[in-house]
C-alpha cells in the first residue's frame, strides 16, 4: 500500500447512519453448495425484510463476475480475490446501515473467516444450507464438476445460522428466511418498525380483504401463483390470498406438497380500495410480460 493516502473520516458517522435507518448494518453470508439455493434465499431473505421495512442488498456471486469480478477466473487466487472483493464491498454496506445479504459458494473457509476479520465484530453472520440430496445425487455420478465432491468444499466449522433439512424434507425459502430474520431480531440488527409500517398493522385498506382475497380466490386464483411467482420466484403449486394491507398480501401456498404462507409486497403503499386493484393489476400484467 502507498504510503502518501490517508484515510478521510465521514463526517456521518455508522451509529447515525444506523439510527436514521432504523436498523443495524451487518453482513448475512450464505455459503454453500452448488445448487443448494443461496441465491433463492437470498431473493426470500430480501423481500422479507423489505415487508418490515429493512433496507438490504443483495451481492451475487455470479451477479458480481458481469461486473466488479469480470476479470477474474477460477483458479486458486482467482477464487481468493473474488471472495476478498466482495467482503470489502459487503463491509462497505454494513458500515452504511445496509443488511447486506452475500450469496457465494465461497468454498474455503479461510477466505469467510477472513471476510468475518474485516467486519471487526459481531455483524457478520455466516449462514449455511445442508442440502444433503445434492450430495446424493453428485456421489452417484449424476452431477459432474459439483462442488464438494469434484471440487473442494470446507463447511463452516462455527457459523450463526444452520439452515438444516427438516423430517428429511427441505423448509421453503420463505421459512428459511423467517429463520434468519428471526436471528437478526434476537441480535438486535433489527429495530423498532417506522410507524408507516406499524400503520398497515390497523390502516383502513385492510377492510377491503374480504371482498378481495374472496373474488381473487374463486375467480383468479392462476392470477395469484402468477404475481407470487414473479414477486418472490418461488413457482408455487397454489395461492390463496388470506388478507390485505396497504402494503401487499399474504398468501397460503404450496410447493412440492408444503404448505406455507408468503408476505407479497405491493409496488407501493395502496391508497384505497380502488389503488388496490390497480396495484394487483400492475402486477399481474409485469408477471405475463416475463412469461410471455
Amino acid at each position: 500500500m502507498s504510503t502518501n493516502i490517508f484515510w478521510q473520516e465521514s463526517p456521518i458517522g455508522k451509529t447515525e447512519r444506523q439510527k436514521l435507518l432504523n436498523q443495524k448494518g451487518c453482513v448475512v453470508w450464505i455459503t454453500g453448495l452448488s445448487g443448494s439455493g443461496k441465491s433463492t434465499l437470498a431473493c426470500s431473505l430480501s423481500r422479507e425484510l423489505y415487508t418490515r421495512g429493512k433496507l438490504s442488498y443483495i451481492l451475487d456471486g455470479d451477479n458480481l463476475r458481469h461486473g466488479l469480478n469480470k476479470d477474474l477466473g477460477f483458479k486458486a487466487e482467482d477464487r481468493v480475490e473474488n471472495i476478498r472483493r466482495v467482503g470489502e464491498v459487503a463491509k462497505l454496506f454494513a458500515d452504511a446501515g445496509l443488511i447486506c445479504i452475500a450469496s457465494l459458494i465461497s468454498p474455503y473457509r479461510k477466505d469467510r473467516d477472513a471476510c468475518r476479520e474485516m467486519m471487526q465484530g459481531s455483524s457478520f453472520i455466516e449462514a449455511t444450507r445442508d442440502p444433503k440430496g445434492l450430495y446424493k445425487l453428485a456421489r452417484a455420478g449424476k452431477i459432474k464438476g459439483f462442488t464438494g465432491i469434484d471440487d473442494p468444499y470446507e463447511s463452516p466449522l462455527n457459523c450463526e445460522i444452520e439452515l438444516k433439512e427438516k423430517e428429511g424434507e427441505c423448509p421453503s425459502p420463505v421459512t428459511m428466511a423467517e429463520e434468519v430474520i428471526a436471528y437478526l431480531e434476537a441480535k438486535g440488527f433489527l429495530q423498532n418498525h417506522k410507524e408507516e409500517y406499524q400503520a398497515a398493522k390497523v390502516d383502513p385498506i385492510a377492510q377491503f380483504a374480504k371482498p378481495v382475497t374472496s373474488h381473487m380466490n374463486k375467480d383468479h386464483e392462476e392470477d395469484t401463483k402468477a404475481i407470487v411467482h414473479h414477486t418472490t420466484s418461488i413457482p408455487v403449486e397454489s395461492a390463496l390470498m388470506l388478507d390485505l394491507d396497504s402494503l401487499g398480501f399474504n398468501v397460503k401456498a404450496t410447493l412440492q406438497g408444503n404448505t406455507f404462507k408468503i408476505r407479497v409486497p405491493f409496488p407501493r403503499r395502496a391508497q384505497d380500495r380502488k389503488d388496490v386493484k390497480t396495484l394487483i393489476v400492475e402486477m399481474l400484467q409485469a408477471a405475463k410480460s416475463v412469461s410471455n
